[in-house]
């Protein structure tokens, strides 16, 4: 934000007087944390990421249309400029969004309970829980709007993973939209000292940065009363600890307090993970005298979310796409000098993310690879080596690789599907093969299995729902 500032005064004074006199009245998280609201300066819309805000006309009170409105522009505008700084670190920002040149935004889009993406829009609905006195407005909540922005630039960064049918990929999808939220509302000051603050400096405790969602949350629990097994305070917590385990061997469903192969449950494994890591690369900065609380605090998120980003940007779409995410951001710290290379290396071993495995290379050297790039395939050098995406979509039939007749209980093998077929090789400084991984035939087709089973058992098919089929081939509408 004082960046910006900055840059403000570097402007025409008419256009300095104007947007300083531009000021709302914001909830720094929701209205579950009343406490946190203050008067903000309303930051104009980024020209690279345009969007366009339903009902946004000037300062408004909270809880009126024009004011969600209002708060849903700060949101979007400050998270798009924190990502987009982190991106410019190593490669250009995004220049367009992955399906739209202009986003438009609906703060009042219907009632429900339910917030999404669909590549052209974000919508925020509205509902009343039962025995509740008031509605509760999904745009209220910073963290389900920048939620709902973190789907829309990972679409951005990775837009040929939108359609793919892999359980880790849609996982992801929820683990990288909830980290977006996490970082969107620690743009502020105010919220690291109160999560500092609630938690005595012992950030892996549950504090107002790691719960998302709070006030849906509570109206959630005031419905279910802990039946299903979730806790009052937020519809997920960063600090919940769940260990990666073979999606094949998950229920679709399960209570809230355990693990499900459901992407929003069974994203919780990398959203825990990096969450912790963020936390002890804030405590290794604390030891090292990096600065004050606050400044370590900032430092560290800056790290984890230009780790996870260069990640996304590098690693391939492929069945076992975690443990891609999770080696894509232990090489992203050997770029910048592997100063917590332990922290990495023992937390997403301690998750279950990378495993230590013996298994046969193949006999790829660098000049194979660079004899057979093509123009979407990416290489990105570093001071121990090199890494290689090779990008290679694919689709296929499940029928043409499953009994005919498993058909006859799910039409959905008969569609065209888009599956995970990327490759990721990791060369030394003398071109040695040192990790790759390659499409596996058996892993993709068993994925692609629990993904099409998971869409025809939870009737996601159709005009209005989650996925479409369209001349014969199965396409995403919307994410939540």
């Amino acid at each position: 934000m004082f960046e910006w500032i900055r840059n403000l005064f570097s402007g025409k004074e008419e256009d300095i007087v104007s947007a300083m006199s531009i000021m709302q009245d914001y909830f720094l998280n929701d209205p579950g944390t009343s406490n946190l609201r203050k008067k903000i300066i309303v930051p104009p819309t980024p020209k690279k990421l345009n969007f366009v805000v339903k009902g946004h006309s000037g300062p408004a009170p909270l809880g009126t249309a024009k004011g969600q409105a209002m708060s849903c522009h700060i949101t979007l505008a400050n998270c798009i400029n924190y990502m987009q700084s982190m991106i410019g670190q190593f490669r250009k920002p995004i220049d367009r969004w992955a399906h739209t040149q202009t986003l438009h935004v609906d703060p009042r889009a219907g009632k429900q309970f339910n917030a999404y993406y669909n590549r052209n829009c974000l919508k925020f609905f509205f509902s009343k829980a039962r025995n509740a006195k008031k509605i509760i407005y999904t745009a209220d909540s910073a963290d389900i709007v920048a939620h709902e922005l973190g789907h829309a630039i990972l679409d951005s960064l990775k837009p040929n993973m939108f359609h793919v049918q892999g359980l880790e990929l849609w996982a992801f999808h929820e683990s990288f939209a909830d980290i977006t939220a996490i970082l969107s509302v620690m743009q502020h000051n105010e919220i690291m000292q109160k999560a500092l603050k609630q938690t005595k400096g012992d950030l892996m405790r549950p504090n107002v940065i790691s719960k998302i969602a709070e006030q849906v949350g509570n109206a959630i629990f005031s419905i279910s009363r802990g039946r299903d097994g979730r806790k009052p305070g937020s519809i997920r917590d960063a600090t919940d600890v769940f260990i990666y385990q073979n999606p094949k061997k998950l229920p679709q469903k399960a209570p809230v307090n355990e693990l499900a192969r459901e992407s929003h449950s069974f994203g919780r494994v990398f959203l825990g993970a990096w969450y912790q890591l963020m936390v002890e690369i804030y405590n290794k900065n604390i030891a090292d005298k990096m600065g004050n609380r606050i400044e370590c605090l900032s430092s560290a998120r800056d790290t984890a979310a230009r780790y996870v980003l260069k990640s996304v940007v590098r690693v391939p779409s492929t069945a076992q796409f975690l443990e891609a995410i999770a080696k894509g951001m232990i090489v992203a710290d050997k770029e910048e000098g592997g100063k917590y290379s332990e922290i990495l290396d023992r937390v997403f071993t301690y998750r279950n993310l990378i495993q230590p495995r013996v298994r046969m290379m193949s006999n790829t050297d660098w000049n194979d690879i660079r004899k057979n790039l093509q123009k979407d395939d990416q290489v990105v050098g570093h001071k121990n080596g090199l890494v290689a995406k090779l990008s290679r979509p694919r689709t296929l039939r499940l029928s043409d690789h499953l009994a005919s007749s498993l058909s006859d209980c799910n039409p959905l093998y008969d569609v065209e599907v888009e599956v995970p077929a990327d490759s990721y090789y990791e060369f030394n400084q003398d071109g040695i093969l040192v990790d790759e991984v390659l499409p596996n035939e058996e892993e993709i087709i068993m994925s692609t299995a629990l993904c099409l089973d998971t869409i025809f058992t939870e009737d996601s098919v159709g005009s209005d729902k989650m996925w479409e089929v369209q001349d014969n081939k199965l396409i995403r509408a919307f994410i939540e």
